[in-house]
């Protein structure tokens, strides 16, 4: 062989190697895609009907695996208060002995300015691998990350109805590193689904929360109804224990003020074991601070002693003999008076008090206050029958009753509202189901007679079609009530406009559908991939990439399993060889040798014996 020949030769033997190479490369290229796609698909799956109490745990695992697949040091989910020009991380997965950031605190968009313009305005991913890749505008953002030893980072904006209100933020603080773009429209799924999955449970947890509330009301407002003024003391009683078991607090007190105003005497309270009592009574000079806000309807949050205001000097030192932590105080204002306060005390932790849920706190107050007026003043019967409905219908309650004899129904200004009735309008049961879904109308009608043949509660969640053909839902609950014969003399209750939380509840079930579809997507993707990466690993032997190649491949796949018999055409030269020995380790003789003749070094006339075998004795 010449020199020429050996270089060609040689030449053409690097090129097979770089070929080669070059297709382990994508090979493996495609495995770990592979790979990072089941891992999305098992991220994915983890989050259909999960357990609102669960998610939280999910969303760190789920970052703990992409900490692990892409080997970075902090993985973790931010959310941005753009109206509050801050952000907090929510969920975050640290490698070992790697220092960790600030959780569930705002942080000021100060700290990353550059990053938070790009981000929340033009909603652009922000990736660089080194620090110094980032621009001369981007000098404090520079200088945090530097604080933070974060030598590389990539932010992905994830959008809620066009707007950027979650990132997925991945950092590597030992080691600088790339961040390839075919995996970031993946990572912006991912968070998708991380932030679909946690706002799907807060908004249940939300919902769970507010409908538990709402039935606390109903529960407390609905004991108040009907009975006599002996039992009003054991009634309230019951109330503070059911409101410091709702609340998980130590200690709810009802306090009452001296006709001077000057005094807050305790006059009920419920407290769980090993809690002491608060004390029988405070005056104005004690805690003028805290008497001040009280006698003007004012609330009075604490979520930990800090917050008390400087003038609160005596408030504080009573707190901190008194090993409160955390308390809330809702005046109760009857008319244009504060009849008193009805107090939660937090001892062992501290604790934050929803703004929203202070609020609906004043209704439980007002019907306790209610209640304690009536006792107070029997002859003021139908002032408190006034304050209850009031209360009521701050609560956007509807209070009825219905004479099981007459089938007459009382019904308060918001119960006609509710149900779409006019003020003077008379009401029975018979008008009153008229308005009730047809669907509905016999399950009610049911329902009330086994409430009123067994004793039990009559509570249903049922549709009602006002006059102009508005379609609501409402949740009714109530109690049959007996006469001194024992038996049933009327059905009393109180009603709910639910039709928001219907609408919340078929908006989650949309969302699980849509996760789900989002699951089935990502499945077929993954059998598309396996079944490239199992194609590539099948013909090894075979270099080729072209359509018409893969076609004889997949016709090689297709006859080789079977016992026909095969003829491979072909000039010279073009790999039939290859192709027969492709289909023989695809076959079932896999296991056998594959004998190969070569035809033009037979004479014609052993041909036939050599390729058919030889009779025996033919030549003795």
């Amino acid at each position: 062989m010449s020199h020429g020949q050996l270089e060609n030769a040689e030449v053409h033997s690097r090129q097979l190697e770089q070929e080669k190479a070059a297709d382990r490369r994508a090979e493996e290229g495609l495995k770990e895609r592979l790979q990072f796609e089941r891992l999305l698909s098992d991220i994915s799956a983890r989050f259909i009907n999960i357990a609102p109490d669960r998610v939280d745990l999910e969303i760190e695992s789920a970052l703990s695996k992409i900490l692990q697949f892409f080997q970075v040091d902090r993985c973790g989910l931010v959310q941005i208060s753009p109206g509050k020009k801050s952000w907090r991380v929510i969920h975050v997965a640290y490698a070992s002995e790697v220092p960790p950031v600030p959780e569930k605190t705002d942080l000021p968009v100060t700290m990353f300015p550059w990053v938070y313009e790009n981000l929340t305005k033009r909603h652009e991913v922000v990736s660089f691998r080194t620090r110094d890749e980032l621009p001369r505008e981007a000098a404090i953002d520079k200088q945090t990350y530097e604080g933070l030893e974060i030598r590389s980072g990539l932010n992905i904006p994830i959008l809620i109805d066009a707007e950027a209100v979650y990132t997925i933020n991945i950092n590597s603080v030992r080691k600088e590193r790339a961040w390839p773009e075919d995996y970031i429209p993946r990572l912006r799924l991912l968070g998708e689904i991380l932030v679909n999955a946690w706002q799907l449970a807060r908004t249940r947890q939300q919902l769970k929360d507010r409908l538990r509330f709402e039935r606390l009301i109903s529960d407390i407002s609905a004991g108040f109804v009907s009975i006599s003024s002996d039992e009003i003391e054991n009634q309230i009683n019951t109330c503070l224990q059911k409101i410091t078991e709702f609340f998980a607090v130590d200690r709810c007190t009802l306090g009452l003020f001296s006709h001077d105003g000057k005094q807050l005497k305790r006059a009920f309270e419920y407290h769980v074991e090993g809690v002491e009592p608060g004390p029988i009574a405070i005056s104005k000079d004690q805690l003028p601070w805290y008497i001040s806000q009280l006698m003007q309807g004012k609330f009075v949050v604490i979520n930990q002693l800090e917050d008390l205001p400087a003038e609160a000097e005596e408030e504080r030192r009573l707190c901190l003999a008194k090993s409160m932590k955390s308390f809330v105080s809702i005046p109760m204002v009857i008319g244009q008076k504060t009849l008193g306060s009805c107090a939660l005390v937090s001892e062992r932790v501290e604790r934050s008090w929803p703004k929203d849920l202070v609020q609906r706190m004043r209704l439980i107050a007002e019907v306790l206050g209610g209640a304690l007026a009536r006792k107070r003043s029997e002859e003021s019967l139908r002032e408190t029958e006034a304050r209850l409905n009031l209360a009521a219908t701050s609560a956007e309650a509807g209070l009825w009753s219905m004479d099981t004899v007459t089938g007459h129904i009382w019904a308060t200004e918001k119960a006609r509202e509710l149900y779409g009735f006019t003020p003077d309008q008379k009401l029975n049961f018979n008008g009153f189901i008229q308005v009730v879904d047809p669907d509905d109308r016999d399950r009610i009608r049911g329902s009330v007679e086994r409430a009123m043949q067994t004793r039990g509660d009559f509570q249903e969640e049922y549709r009602i079609v006002h006059p102009d053909g508005t379609i609501r839902w409402m949740a009714a609950r109530g109690r049959p009530c007996f006469n001194q014969a024992d038996e049933p003399e009327r059905l009393m209750g109180v009603s709910l406009d639910i039709s928001k939380r219907k609408q919340m509840e078929e908006q989650l079930q949309q969302r699980l559908r849509d996760i789900e579809q989002l699951k089935h997507q990502l499945e077929k993707e993954n059998i598309y991939l396996r079944k490239e990466i199992k194609l590539q690993s099948l013909h090894e032997e075979i270099v080729g990439h072209s359509q018409a190649m893969k076609r004889i491949l997949a016709q090689v796949e297709q006859v080789a399993p079977t016992e026909a018999t095969v003829l491979i055409e072909g000039e010279t030269g073009t790999g039939k060889e290859l192709l027969a020995r492709a289909v023989h380790r695809l076959s079932a003789r896999n296991d056998h040798p594959l004998v190969t003749v070569n035809c033009a070094s037979l004479p014609p006339t052993l041909i036939e014996s050599e390729l058919f075998g030889r009779e025996k004795g033919a030549y003795t």
